[in-house]
């Protein structure tokens, strides 16, 4: 069923903010209404633009969720609660669901690693097996520092990577720049005035010659074409 987060103010006049499952929007509401509750806010954690545009997390996110969980499982918060901090003060919205969840199954009797398990897309195997672990052997706390340590050092290596890769990838655009800037501008002039003279050329060299007089009448669709090409590429490698 649909996750729904709410705010809501009991009989005391305390606002409670929470989760719970229901079937739709209206159903939620008649079973915060049924516990004498009288909402403020509800939202549907599984739908609408804010979902489609979730995208995934980040090593960085799961690195920070790992340290603040090791860090109020310490502290002695039961774990729901510690969930529901976090939870708040994300800002990527497919974490804030994924934790709104886990918090609510969690309460319900499930154990934290089963409910995890269910998000292999955004954990990988190796994750899932230590929070597994260490929930069993009753040291949570220090499977998530150890995870929140080990994604760091994943993290800060990559970003060196990625500084590294900078250099070269400025001169590889710089290169392929102007290598459109020949195609585009200079070999369609030079075409046009060397096929004029009607003297005889290497294979080679005519060829090249009416690529660049195609390129020169049909400039258009050419660039259409590398288009689709580079819309191919990304989609199939990135």
């Amino acid at each position: 069923m649909p996750l729904f987060s709410y705010k809501a103010i009991n009989n005391q006049g305390k606002v409670i903010e929470d989760t719970l499952q229901a079937s739709d929007k209206k159903d939620a509401a008649t079973i915060l209404t049924g516990n004498n509750l009288k909402v403020l806010t509800l939202t549907n954690l599984e739908s609408g633009l804010g979902s489609i545009l979730a995208g995934g997390i980040s090593i960085s996110e799961k690195a920070n969720f790992c340290r603040f969980m090791a860090i109020m499982l310490r502290a002695g918060l039961p774990l729901p609660e510690a969930l529901e901090i976090i939870r708040r003060e994300s800002t990527n919205k497919k974490m804030q669901k994924i934790l709104a969840d886990i918090s609510f199954q969690t309460r319900k009797g499930r154990s934290f690693s089963a409910v995890l398990g269910q998000y292999k897309k955004d954990f990988d195997p190796v994750f899932l097996t230590i929070v597994n672990a260490g929930e069993h052997s009753g040291t949570l706390e220090k499977s998530f520092d150890y995870l929140s340590k080990q994604l760091l050092a994943t993290y800060e290596f990559t970003q060196k990577v990625r500084g590294a890769l900078i250099y070269p990838a400025v001169i590889v655009s710089a290169m392929v720049g102007e290598g459109l800037m020949m195609v585009f501008f200079i070999l369609p002039k030079l075409s046009g005035v060397f096929l004029s003279l009607n003297i005889k050329l290497p294979v080679a060299t005519r060829l090249i010659l009416n690529f660049g007089n195609f390129v020169g009448e049909n400039t258009i669709l050419v660039l259409g074409i590398i288009a689709a090409i580079l819309a191919m590429v990304i989609f199939i490698f990135v």
